[in-house]
This record gives structure tokens, C-alpha cells and sequence, in this order.
């Protein structure tokens, strides 16, 4: 459906324009105003035919694997550039997991669930910004 309303679409506007530029063609030239008014129309046109498009897809989007397959990020520590540790919700259960760019291991079951403290200051970005300021001043 989404792929039908895209190539027509598409059609509207191929076959659009040369109708419109159709009786410029041997006349006089353009008013510099009204080819400035033509060119907003037409990128209000293709802005619009964009937002129309992503509505679309927004709405036939497949929902999250969180909301139906139990499934839940708790927590995540980047390593490197592509390798981090992952603290998965699944169930009851929350396993460490080791992702890299060729593979995911499951690196240990925790035997009771993380009690991940959601203050402040646990998570300050203001905070960490100074620590990583101060130990660079020091160095």
C-alpha cells in the first residue's frame, strides 16, 4: 500500500512539472517574483509529499519488542567504538551481555536484578563533565 502511494506519488510529480513549465516555454522571461513563488510551491509540495510519507510509515511501523516480548534494556556501558555491555530484562531474569560488531555473548545470569538507583546524582552529566575536567586540569 505504502509503495502504491509512493509511485503515485512519484507519477504526480513527474508528470507535474513539465505540464506547469509547459507555457513558459517561448515567451517572455520569467518575473524573478513569480519563479520564486513557483520554486516555494514546489518545495512546499515535495516538504509536504515528505511529511505525508513518514506519517505513513510512523503509523505502519511495526511496534517495540519491549511492549509484547518481555524484553527490556536496564542498562548499557559502552567499551569501544563497537563493543559494550548490555543488562537485558527478559521475564523474571537479567542477563550481562557482551555485544560486539560480529556477535552477542551472554556473559553472566545475575542471579537477583540490578537495583539501579535513578537519583540525581547518580547519573549527573554535570557531574561527570567536572570529574573528567578536574582529572584533566591535574594531569
Amino acid at each position: 500500500m505504502v509503495r502504491s502511494i509512493l509511485k503515485s506519488g512519484l507519477l504526480f510529480l513527474a508528470l507535474w512539472s513539465p505540464v506547469s513549465y509547459a507555457g513558459t516555454i517561448g515567451s517572455n522571461p520569467a518575473n524573478p517574483v513569480i519563479a520564486l513563488l513557483k520554486m516555494s510551491l514546489a518545495l512546499a509540495v515535495v516538504l509536504g509529499l515528505l511529511w505525508g510519507f513518514t506519517a505513513l510509515l510512523k503509523r505502519f511501523q511495526a511496534p517495540s519488542l519491549q511492549s509484547k516480548s518481555g524484553l527490556k534494556l536496564i542498562s548499557t556501558y559502552n567499551l569501544g567504538q563497537r563493543e559494550k555491555l548490555l543488562v537485558m530484562q527478559v521475564g523474571d531474569q537479567q542477563l550481562l551481555l557482551g555485544v560486539s560488531s560480529s556477535s552477542i555473548s551472554t556473559l553472566h545470569v545475575l542471579p537477583a536484578p540490578l537495583d539501579l538507583q535513578t537519583s540525581d546524582e547518580t547519573g549527573s552529566f554535570k557531574k561527570t563533565l567536572n570529574a573528567a575536567i578536574n582529572r584533566e586540569i591535574s594531569a
